[in-house]
């Protein structure tokens, strides 16, 4: 009998109503076929979170939820390699277990503590890769989306992280956090970077797109004060009465205004990712009190912007930003080196 040759799977959250967390999953898969892998995404879709999230926008009565995530959903059956199988919680996975020869964990927040150690300590060890069995392990730019992480998790994930073939994160507190459990491990980019402006303004072709906004203000979560008061007094400098704002557009659409804009202030990491690749002028602001900004700060350290951030509406400064060149061929440059390093962990698998 011939035997079955494997795929390698990847496991992360492209099942999320959210641009960045489909792009990159959307990114890893398309870095490894372009490299002549066969690959598919897990399609897990964790049941209970789902549900919770669902519940969350009626309760808010976010219905642009409702229209992005139908938005997404095309982009996700159109673009994405998916197994035919989907799974909708832990046990069920491990019946997929003999169905890869590798097992790639990653992108995205996938080891936050909420999901390793939910409120009701029913541990999901899915982005762990419990249910690997005999497969190679391999975590890219996981993320757990904080400074630390409490003793019980460690507890928890430190037995199964040990058995990772190679470990790679997406921040240097990740790179921290496992040095605490005595593991090593290597920074690497986000998938997001292992591909060029180009590849992504290839989704874009031959499709109707609306105009972009000369503004684009793509701000995560509510409340944000400062980074709204910062989109309008790059609008004021614009001379825009109003900016755009995100609510519900499609990826392809948000791409496009990510590209075609003429400036973005974002407190979202992926919106200052494709600002980089797409060469526009941005402002990035951080989520105050929040665990999650290291990520931000890593990348423009990386390419030498992190100038870029402003903690504070100071009108001087932004509009010194506003002003100030970018030198787009030193960025540029710095990305294809990480890129290069990056994709260097996927070479052997």
């Amino acid at each position: 009998m011939k035997q079955k040759v494997k795929k390698i799977g990847t496991i992360t959250f492209h099942w999320a109503a959210n641009y960045g967390a489909v792009l990159q999953a959307y990114a890893l898969q398309k870095h490894l076929k372009n490299c002549g892998r066969d690959t598919e995404i897990i399609d897990y879709v964790p049941g209970l979170t789902s549900i919770l999230l669902r519940i969350q926008a009626l309760r808010a009565r976010d219905f642009s939820f409702w229209k992005r995530e139908k938005k997404i959903k095309k982009f996700r059956k159109k673009e994405l390699t998916l197994s035919k199988k989907r799974y909708y919680n832990n046990s069920a996975l491990f019946s997929a277990e003999d169905e890869y020869s590798a097992v790639i964990c990653g992108s995205d927040q996938i080891w936050n503590e909420s999901f390793a150690i939910p409120p009701k300590r029913l541990a999901n060890l899915s982005y762990f890769l419990d249910f690997a069995g005999s497969a190679k392990r391999i975590s890219y730019a996981a993320s757990f989306g904080a400074n630390k992480i409490p003793n019980d998790m460690v507890l928890r994930v430190k037995p199964l992280l040990e058995r990772f073939d190679t470990l790679t994160v997406r921040e240097n507190t990740g790179a921290e956090i496992l040095k605490d459990m005595g593991l090593d491990s290597s920074v690497v980019a986000d998938p997001t970077l292992l591909l060029t402006a180009a590849d992504y303004s290839a989704l874009l072709e031959n499709r109707v797109l609306p105009d972009a906004p000369r503004v684009f203000s793509y701000i995560l979560h509510k409340n944000q004060t400062v980074c709204e008061e910062i989109s309008a007094a790059v609008n004021k400098n614009f001379g825009s009465e109003t900016d755009a704002h995100v609510n519900d557009y499609g990826i392809y659409e948000w791409l496009s205004f990510v590209r075609d804009s003429k400036f973005l202030v974002t407190n979202s990491f992926h919106g200052t990712v494709f600002s980089l690749l797409f060469h526009t002028p941005f402002i990035t602001v951080p989520v105050k009190g929040s665990g999650m900004n290291d990520r931000i700060l890593t990348l423009l350290r990386s390419v030498g912007l992190e100038g870029r951030i402003a903690e504070e509406c100071d009108e001087a400064k932004i509009n010194e930003l506003i002003s100030s060149p970018i030198d787009w061929d030193a960025v540029d440059k710095k990305i294809a080196e990480l890129r290069e390093r990056s994709a260097e962990v996927l070479s052997d698998i």
